[in-house]
Parts: C-alpha cells; sequence; structure tokens
C-alpha cells in the first residue's frame, strides 16, 4: 500500500489529457481494420512526451478499450499513466441544425474503471450497460438490446444500422444516474453540436437540460477556442477540452521512420488539453470543483516556474524521520497533522537550511536548536537540480504577521522596505540626505548664533569698559574749547586751524589704515577655511565601483581648483589691501611733514600745558575711535545675528515643507491593498527633550513642556519664544545642558516623521479586526516585492480570525500560487481544500494509536486532495491506512464540511 500511496508524490501536477481518441475497431473509423493493431499501439507508444492520459472513445462498445488494455497488460504503453475507457452515444432527442444539415450531438460516457480486476470491470460495462441498453427508442426494438450484431440485422449491415438508428437517450440517462454508474461515470458533450443546437432558442430547456447533466464539452477547433469557451461561459463554470478526434493515421500518426530508420516526428498531431490532476477518475472529478484552476487549452504547460525559484524535493537523513526524500509540488504545498506532529518543524527546517531576508525567531530555544539539528540533516535540492542553500525564500513563522499588525514602527519598516523595492529608493534616500543635512546646517547656524550673541555680549562690555561715547565726545570738544582758550604767540589762529586739518587728516587715514591691517589678518586666516566638503564618498555609495572611481577624480579634481581659485581670489584682494594701506601709509607721512603742522606740534610739545591738551584729546580721540568702532562691530553683530536667527527659522521649517513635498511621492496601490504616506508631529520625542533639559521645578518650564500641538505655524511661534528665552538666558536649565545645547536638540531635531496609512478594499487598516490586519499584513509583505522565491508560512490560521481566512486567505493562495510557490503548515481546513492545494504532505509523531513505520518519531506522505480510499482495518502505520482525502478529513476539523462546501460552490449533488 506504500507504493500506492507515493505513486504520485509530488501531487496535482500538470498532463496531456487526450480523451478522445478511436481505435481501429470503431464502428467509424479511417484506420484500416483489425489489422492495423500493431501500428495503432506504436503511434500511442509516439505520442507526445507530455501526453499522459488518454481516453479510448468508441462507439457504444468497449471492445476498442479492451483490446489496447491487453498490449498495456504486456507491457506496451508505458509511456502513458491512465487510459479510460469512453463510450460514444448519439441523442436521439434532437439534432442540432447547420446550414440546412443536421448533426447529430453525441454523448462521450467515460467510466472509473479499477485496472485490478480489469476483466471484470469491462464485463459489468457490457453486461450492467450497454447490454441494458435497446437499439432504438421504437417498440419494435425493446427486446433487442444495443449489440453490433443487432445494428447489422436492423440496418441491413453494421454502418447504414449505426446510421439510422439511434439508442433512446432516456435510457442511457436512466442508467448513467443509478446507483451502479452515478459516481463511477463523467459524461461530456461534443461543443460543436450543442452550440449549434437550435439557433432560434426553440429548444433552449433542452439545451440547459443537457448542459447541467454533462461535465465538460469537446472541441477539436483550436482555432476558436477562446470564442468557444466563452460562449459556453455563459451558461455556467464547465470545462471545454480540447481534441482532434482521432478517427485515423492521418493525425495520429506519429511512428513513421525516415531511411535512417529514426522516428519523424508527427507535424499534425495537436491536443491542447491540460489538467492539473493525479491521472486517476478522481483526478478528473477534480475540473468539477476546480474548472480555472485545473484546465487549461493551450500549447505549452501551464504555470511553468522557473526552475531556480521551485524546491523540487529535500533528502533527510535524519534519524528521527522516517522519510528519506519529500517531494514538493511547484504550487500550493499543505502540511497537515495534529498537535506536534511535525509540521512545523519541517517547515522550520527547510527556512533554516536555506536563506531568508530576516532571522529566524521560533518560539523558544529548546524548540529552535531542535529545528536545527533536522535542518542540519537535510539538503535542499531545486527544480534545477542544484543543492542550494544560498537561495532565498520567505518564511513566515507562526504569529509573525500579527506581531507585525500590532508594531507600527515595524510595519512603517516594512512599508518603508517596501517602497525602496518599488523604486522609490532615491526619493527617500534624497529625503535621509535633506534631513541630515539640514539638521547638521542648523546646528552650525545655532552655533555662530551663541558666538555671535557672546561676540556681542564681549564687545559691548568692551566698548562700556572704554566709557560712553557722547561722554568721550564732549570730553574733547571740551579739550577743544580749553585748548583754544590758550594763547601761543608762536603760532598764529590760521596755523592752529591748519594743524588741526591736517592731524584730522592723519588720524581719520591712521584709522582707515588700521582697518585694512586687521582685514588682511582675517583675510590670511580666511583662506585655510575649508569650502568644500572633504568627500562625496556617501552620496556615491550606491553607485558602481567604475563610476564611482570617475566621479571622485571628477570631484578630486573640482575641489582642487575651487580650492586654489579660493586663495588666489583672496590673495588679490589681500593685496588690494596692501596697496591701499601702503597709500595710506604714504599719505600719512606726506601730511606728517606738512610745514605747519610742524611749526604748530613743536610750538605745542615746547609748551608743557598745551602737550598735556594735546595728549588729553589724542587718548580721548583714540578712545572715541575704539568706542566708534566696537559699536559699528556690535551693530553688524545684531544684523548678523538677526540674519541667522531668520535662516535656523528658515531651516527649521524645512523639514516640514519637505516631508510635505515628499508624502505625495510615496504612495502605491496594487490588487486592492493601497499604502498612503502621511507625515505624523513626535511629540513624545519633542518633550523628551525638554524634560532632558529644563528644570521643572518653575511653572514656566512646565507649561512649555506641555505644549500641544495644533498645527505647524502654532509650532513654530511656540518653538521661537523657547528660543528666544534660550537666547536670553531666562530659562533655568538642567545640569549637563547649557542655552546653546538645548536650543539646537530642539531646533535641529526633525519632528517630523514618515508615517504610512494602509486600506484594504476601501478599509482603513486601523479599524480592521485583528485577523484581518494580519491577512493584509501578509499581503503586503507579498505583493509589494519583485520576488519570485518560494513562500514558506507557518500557521496563518493562528493570526486570521475564520472570516479573513476563508474570505481573504484562500482566494489569495489561490491566485499566488500561480505565481510562486507556497508551503504551508495549517490545521485549518479551508486553507487546504479551499485553496485548492496540489500537495498535501501529512505529518505523523510515532504514538501508541499512531504508528509510524519502524517506529520513527515522525513520518511524512504525500499526496493530492484527489487521492483517495478508505481506512484499511489492521493496518498500523496510521499515514498509510488511508488515502489523503480520508487524511484531511480525519485530521483537520472540519474536513469534511470543506470538501463539501467546495464542491456546493460548483453546484455538485453530494
Amino acid at each position: 500500500m506504500s507504493e500506492h500511496i507515493n505513486k504520485y508524490h509530488k501531487g496535482s501536477e500538470w498532463r496531456k489529457w487526450d480523451l478522445h481518441i478511436h481505435t481501429p475497431v470503431s464502428i467509424s473509423q479511417n484506420y484500416g481494420g483489425e489489422n492495423q493493431w500493431d501500428k495503432f499501439i506504436e503511434a500511442l507508444e509516439r505520442l507526445p512526451k507530455e501526453v499522459k492520459v488518454i481516453g479510448i472513445n468508441d462507439y457504444y462498445f468497449i471492445d476498442g478499450y479492451e483490446k489496447v488494455m491487453e498490449y498495456k497488460s504486456s507491457g506496451r504503453l508505458d509511456n502513458i499513466e491512465k487510459i479510460f475507457p469512453i463510450l460514444e452515444f448519439r441523442i436521439d432527442t434532437f439534432s442540432s441544425g447547420n446550414e440546412n444539415k443536421l448533426q447529430k450531438i453525441n454523448l462521450h460516457i467515460l467510466f472509473d474503471i479499477d485496472e485490478g480486476n480489469l476483466t471484470k470491470e469491462i464485463q459489468k460495462i457490457k453486461d450492467e450497460f450497454i447490454s441494458k441498453i435497446p437499439l432504438t427508442g421504437l417498440e419494435q426494438h425493446q427486446t433487442k438490446s444495443l449489440s453490433k450484431e443487432n445494428l447489422a440485422i436492423e440496418g441491413g449491415n453494421l454502418q447504414t444500422g449505426f446510421s439510422d438508428l439511434i439508442p433512446p437517450t432516456k435510457k442511457v440517462f436512466e442508467l448513467i444516474n443509478n446507483v451502479t454508474w452515478k459516481e463511477n461515470t463523467f459524461l461530456l458533450l461534443g461543443y460543436k453540436e450543442w452550440s449549434n443546437l437550435d439557433k432560434n432558442n426553440q429548444l433552449k430547456p433542452l439545451k440547459e437540460y443537457l448542459y447541467n447533466n454533462v461535465s465538460a464539452f469537446f472541441t477539436s477547433n483550436s482555432a476558436s477556442l477562446n470564442t468557444s469557451k466563452k460562449w459556453l461561459d455563459q451558461f455556467g463554470n464547465k470545462p471545454l477540452f480540447h481534441s482532434c478526434d482521432f478517427h485515423g493515421f492521418d493525425k495520429l500518426d506519429t511512428a513513421e521512420k525516415n531511411d535512417k530508420g529514426e522516428y519523424i516526428p508527427c507535424k499534425e498531431y495537436h491536443c491542447h488539453t491540460w489538467i492539473k490532476a493525479d491521472p486517476s477518475f478522481e483526478g478528473l472529478k477534480q475540473v468539477i470543483y476546480e474548472s480555472e484552476e485545473r484546465v487549461a487549452i493551450q500549447a505549452n504547460k501551464p504555470e511553468e516556474k522557473a526552475g531556480y525559484q521551485i524546491i523540487d524535493h529535500i533528502e533527510l537523513a535524519s534519524d528521527t524521520i522516517y522519510n528519506e526524500n519529500i517531494s514538493f509540488s511547484p504550487n500550493l504545498n499543505s502540511i497537515i497533522g495534529g498537535r506536534s506532529s511535525g509540521k512545523s518543524i519541517l517547515l522550520g527546517a527547510i527556512a533554516k537550511k536555506v536563506k531568508t531576508s530576516r532571522p529566524i525567531e521560533l518560539s523558544d530555544k529548546e524548540y529552535q536548536e531542535y529545528v536545527q539539528t533536522i535542518s542540519d540533516t537535510i539538503k535542499v535540492v531545486w527544480k534545477d537540480g542544484q543543492e542550494e542553500n544560498n537561495r532565498e525564500v520567505e518564511y513566515f513563522e507562526q504569529g509573525y504577521m500579527h506581531k507585525i499588525a500590532r508594531d507600527e514602527s515595524q510595519l512603517n519598516k516594512i512599508i518603508n522596505d517596501i517602497l525602496i523595492q518599488k523604486g522609490k529608493e532615491h526619493i527617500l534616500d534624497d529625503y535621509k540626505r535633506f534631513i541630515a543635512d539640514n539638521s547638521k546646517s542648523i546646528a552650525g547656524l545655532i552655533s555662530d548664533f551663541f558666538r555671535i550673541l557672546q561676540d556681542i555680549k564681549e564687545k559691548g562690555q568692551k566698548a562700556r569698559d572704554k566709557g560712553d561715547k557722547k561722554g568721550v565726545e564732549d570730553e574733547i570738544a571740551k579739550l577743544k574749547d580749553e585748548l583754544k582758550q590758550l594763547s601761543v604767540t608762536a603760532i598764529t589762529e590760521e596755523e592752529k586751524q591748519k594743524y588741526e586739518q591736517v592731524k584730522n587728516d592723519i588720524n581719520t587715514n591712521s584709522q582707515q589704515n588700521q582697518l585694512l591691517i586687521n582685514d588682511i589678518n582675517i583675510l590670511e586666516k580666511l583662506k585655510n577655511s575649508i569650502i568644500v566638503k572633504e568627500s562625496i564618498d556617501y552620496e556615491l555609495v550606491s553607485v558602481s565601483q567604475s563610476k564611482k572611481e570617475d566621479v571622485s577624480a571628477i570631484f578630486d579634481a573640482v575641489k582642487a581648483q575651487a580650492e586654489k581659485k579660493w586663495k588666489d581670489e583672496l590673495d588679490k584682494v589681500i593685496e588690494t589691501a596692501r596697496r591701499e594701506s601702503g597709500l595710506l601709509v604714504q599719505k600719512i607721512a606726506d601730511l606728517e611733514k606738512d610745514i605747519t603742522y610742524l611749526k604748530v606740534m613743536q610750538a605745542y610739545k615746547d609748551n608743557i600745558q598745551l602737550s598735556e591738551y594735546e595728549d588729553k584729546i589724542k587718548t580721548q580721540t583714540n578712545k572715541l575711535f575704539e568706542i566708534t568702532s566696537l559699536v559699528g562691530e556690535i551693530n553688524n553683530l545684531k544684523k548678523q545675528l538677526t540674519q541667522t536667527r531668520e535662516k535656523i527659522k528658515a531651516g527649521h521649517k524645512a523639514f516640514y515643507e519637505k516631508i510635505i513635498e515628499v508624502i505625495p511621492q510615496l504612495s502605491d496601490a496594487k490588487d486592492g491593498l493601497e499604502i498612503k504616506a502621511k507625515w505624523k508631529f513626535e511629540r513624545n520625542q519633542y518633550r523628551n527633550i525638554l524634560y532632558a533639559g529644563l528644570n521643572l521645578q518653575g511653572h514656566a518650564n512646565q507649561g512649555i513642556v506641555n505644549y500641544e500641538y495644533t498645527d505647524f505655524n502654532d509650532f513654530e511661534r511656540h518653538q521661537f519664544e523657547v528660543f528666544g528665552s534660550l537666547g536670553k538666558g531666562e530659562l533655568t536649565l538642567k545640569g549637563g545642558y547649557d542655552n546653546q545645547s538645548l536650543s539646537n536638540g530642539l531646533l535641529s531635531t526633525n519632528f517630523f516623521s514618515l508615517k504610512y496609512d494602509i486600506e484594504y478594499e476601501g478599509d482603513d487598516f486601523k479599524k480592521m479586526s485583528d485577523g484581518k490586519k494580519a491577512f493584509v499584513v501578509l499581503k503586503l509583505l507579498l505583493d509589494f516585492n519583485d520576488k519570485n522565491c518560494p513562500i514558506l508560512i507557518d500557521q496563518p490560521e493562528d493570526d486570521l480570525d475564520n472570516r479573513a481566512i476563508y474570505n481573504d486567505l484562500v482566494q489569495y493562495l489561490r491566485k499566488k500560487k500561480r505565481l510562486r510557490q507556497v508551503i504551508v503548515a495549517t490545521h485549518n481546513p479551508n486553507i487546504v481544500v479551499g485553496a485548492d492545494s496540489e500537495l498535501v504532505i501529512c505529518a505523523n509523531q510515532n504514538g501508541e494509536k499512531n504508528l509510524n513505520n519502524t517506529s520513527k518519531k515522525f513520518q511524512y506522505v504525500t499526496g493530492s486532495l484527489e487521492h483517495t480510499f478508505p481506512k484499511i482495518n489492521g493496518k498500523n502505520e496510521i499515514l498509510e491506512s488511508q488515502g489523503t482525502r480520508e487524511h484531511v478529513c480525519e485530521v483537520l476539523e472540519g474536513g469534511n464540511i470543506a470538501f463539501k462546501l467546495r464542491e456546493k460552490k460548483y453546484s455538485i449533488k453530494e
């Protein structure tokens, strides 16, 4: 039985099914008769390798199938995994009209047959179906059963009898619906004849009756497949199968050889029907429940994923696990089992073996260590044949989505990463760079602000130390008046006036020269200032190495040029200042040679009283110059202080303006899920800075800390009131802070952070149930990235509520598995059955009532949902005692209900 369980160990796979092949003994055929059997079998053996299931579809009788199976039993047809007997009946109720030509409507009856009892099964179809059908519905034929002999007798010959006599359709349906055959037949109808039926809708009820009594339709017209399917879909969800309706070697023969004895591929053969199922009757029935998911009409294999993105199987060498190999489907794999059965261990061990985008955090250390020991014993082999542990999977441990849904910072980080993957990295990088540069700029301006304040304070004190400007001016005027009152006989009044004028000119030029000397000293120091940043390595982090080297070289060259230009231009200014200073020195020297100036100066020197007045006036004049210079510097510093404050204000406002500018660029939407960027005022961050810096014993400081944000204008006003108080030293601070450091913390910090709102199908994330939030997190993690690697999810139902599982997760998995391999450990039947898992992996931990082979701690068996057989009494190995479907129903609470819901969805009677 173990071999039977594992026969299709990858679960439901895509295979080509050709269910419309007539044989050389079919009543209507062009092969050439029964002597063509060997050639016919050889042709079947040369079918394209993708064809794994065929239907021997002869009119009314099963002898063609019987002959084919004789060949199969003798070892032929190994390329075909399953052969179905199909009887083709013509319907007697009506025909379809097409251009005044009647077309008989053909009903195809596929039988489920146990190949283990082949002879008995074939005889059963003969005895309990074919022989119970009268030759026609006429009274005269009621005692004549359907047979080739009776057709030939009543028609004169077999072909005429076949053409003219039609068995009663009512009796055919009656037999199909009895206890013997109802669950063991699958009905198909010829699409073309059915479609042409009653173009004027006069027999529409009969047409609908036929539609409702079959499971699928046949068509041989590949050119109009899409059009036919659209028309068929107006009546419901019945699948359409494609086949060539082979009656001869014109399209079937793939056994011809060339001159070299090599087989020539047949160019005429084409069957585009792909069915994703086990090659079995139960597999075929899946197209009833999953018509869109399980059937594809196309030339190439559907849902082909890249081999390096699909885990094909794992090889195990663990003393605690019975299996040596576990295979996986490229689509949806569900690992099921009771509590502690090993389903999460298997999933976690695979995740630990390969690369994951983030560290794996399992429930506890001991469990994590055990999973690691299992992981150490496995090999992960990918579909391309490579054993590669550096390939990535996305793994979501138990409870992960719920944890993220409750953590706003984590959620925002994930969204931020998503936006980077969506090509918005440059926007976020530019924004981060702006914040950093702006903070640095504001910090520099605040440093300048307090340095200017200190300069104003020091220069103001220095000016006050030298005296009051008006007082000095009055003192000079007083001394000059007193000097005028003194009589000097050696000089005239005109000479005195000339002396005063020359002396004033000398003083003015000396003061100007002193300013120039001061400028020259400052400019000489300024030549050493850095005017271009040291490097742009940070800005070039994401640039390729070759381009990084090119741009760095350009930057270094431009930087060297700029620095040279800076020094050269400053040297020009300094040189001009030196020339001007030289001219002033020469001018002063010339003035000091004036005869009248020298005569009067000498007369003053010879007169002790006059000389004292001159010295006093000179002292006060020098003092006035110094005070005036200091006052001028203070006024300039105050202007600079005002300008610096405005720059700080503009920089502070730029934090807000930049985030408003960036927000519209950071929104995205996909498949009903929308990310909307927004900004948030970080109130706690702001308060924490104030708490740390302000002494809160006073009511004024408490009022500052308890500020409530209303809008940016109000915040700006509040901030600069605090800044103004800090500048004046009016606030009491805690140790470790001074006015500058607290100002810097308040004004160079960006208190406006990027946050994100999430909406799913119009619902606000914040208003969703916890279960719905967890699903949206999963969708967010998977939909907004470009990854195609496998997805591993451990028990997502623990994060979701039942409604979210059935309405959201199940439908989502159905879509996602088409694009990526999904492996999920679960105990929820709706995930397994509702999402139509291609492969179910049943897990079991050895126990007294649940034995494993060789009593190993863990064992796993794999199979599809269509893999089914009833429990074998006396079979001790639990996993081999029944089919996969039976395990799903037994292990998963509500499994039976899930299967019934799945069938009910497609209007299948129980």
